[in-house]
């Protein structure tokens, strides 16, 4: 079973044409002519008719070429090969399952006009899978940054500010945010920080959740990346009255509003050298000013909770660390072969957990001819009427 993809090829003629076609049906007739129908698979199969008006074969196109040699490394209709069907390729929040609380292995489904068929072949990395709604990760991932909901333990040094615990209502409705807030030191900045390794090449995403406190003047927040790792002191910054967010080139940053004032606030940079330095969350007079030297009034500042760093270019789901040690926490599933989906824990809480998945396939498929017909209608340039192919089990 070949996993070769089909070749997009310029001068398709009147797109595709795809066919469905019904699995053969048992009938038995009774002398009474009573009829009984059966069939022995639920499997549909579609036929596709593609017509080509032109295919280049000049060397700086090799249109033509790439089509015949395809069709040769396949074996003609010998072996199987993928295809992007371009009318039904993707899956949007389509539910695959419910959760039972035991079950952990899943045949991925797509629904097409209220029928329900499997699907065996995912197309590249697109896959997301949801619990209930809510994401489930595929891949390990690791928040870098430890005591992430307690800046008042050692773990995080501070300048210029105070810590204190367990002062409101967190994200997640339990009493474990801190109030982060500035002192009155003069000229200075007013900030917390942790002291990160940090690879060259490597991109990084720092998250936490910001409300504003209402006391003093200050309403705004930054997320430091440092000099050293990083093309100097780059900062995103957070309006938390409005959650509007500035950033500076090199960096990509938002901000996502999650009730009660609350903002989950990000922002992605990549190192440019290795090294060791830290990560900063700063309070800021104004929302322009990136240095953040001030008179601290001793009253300002933001509640904070749920602290982050991980990898990549995408704020995930929080993992909460209580350690002083980086955290990881394991891939909740992995896609097997033919689209099954293994969860490494059933999915809780209990029975009738949606499982949905959003992503794109191929269609499994295989020529029906033994041979190609190309015509060649002008120096380089070759016409073909019919290439038609059907859909094959996995």
């Amino acid at each position: 079973m070949g996993n070769l993809v089909y070749p997009t090829l310029p001068g398709l003629d009147f797109g595709v044409k795809r066919s469905p076609m019904a699995p053969p049906v048992a009938i038995r007739t009774t002398p009474s002519l009573r009829e009984y129908r059966g069939r022995d698979t639920s499997f549909v199969r579609y036929s596709y008719e593609l017509s080509y008006a032109f295919l280049r074969s000049a060397a700086s196109y090799a249109e033509l070429q790439n089509l015949v040699g395809f069709y040769n490394l396949v074996g003609g209709p010998f072996d199987t090969f993928l295809f992007t069907d371009p009318d039904d390729n993707a899956a949007t929040n389509t539910q695959f399952a419910l959760g039972d609380g035991t079950t952990r292995v899943f045949q991925l489904v797509r629904a097409y006009g209220g029928f329900s068929e499997a699907v065996y072949d995912i197309q590249g990395a697109t896959l997301q899978i949801f619990k209930n709604g809510l994401v489930s990760y595929g891949y390990d991932r690791t928040n870098l940054v430890g005591m992430s909901q307690d800046i008042t333990n050692a773990y995080w040094s501070k300048l210029a500010s105070t810590a204190t615990g367990n002062t409101t209502t967190a994200p997640d409705g339990t009493t474990t945010a801190d109030t982060f807030a500035e002192d009155t030191t003069a000229s200075t900045g007013h900030y917390i920080t942790r002291s990160i390794s940090f690879t060259s090449g490597t991109s990084y995403t720092f998250s936490a959740y910001f409300k504003a406190t209402g006391s003093g003047s200050t309403r705004w927040v930054q997320l430091l990346f440092p000099s050293g790792p990083f093309s100097g002191n780059i900062a995103a910054v957070l309006d938390m009255s409005t959650g509007a967010v500035s950033a500076p080139t090199g960096v990509t940053a938002s901000a996502v509003s999650v009730g009660s004032g609350w903002w989950r606030f990000s922002a992605t940079a990549t190192a440019v050298s290795t090294a060791s330095s830290g990560v900063q969350m700063r309070l800021a007079n104004s929302y322009t000013n990136l240095a953040v030297s001030y008179t601290g009034d001793g009253v300002s500042g933001a509640f904070i909770w749920g602290i982050q760093l991980e990898t990549g270019t995408v704020a995930t789901t929080y993992i909460p660390n209580t350690t002083t040690s980086a955290l990881t926490a394991p891939a909740e599933w992995a896609l097997g072969t033919g689209g099954v989906v293994t969860f490494t824990a059933a999915a809780t809480p209990g029975a009738s957990v949606p499982l949905t998945w959003t992503g794109n396939y191929y269609r499994r498929c295989r020529f029906l001819d033994g041979q190609l017909d190309p015509s060649k209608f002008m120096n380089n340039l070759w016409e073909l009427r019919k290439v038609a192919f059907i859909s094959a089990q996995s």
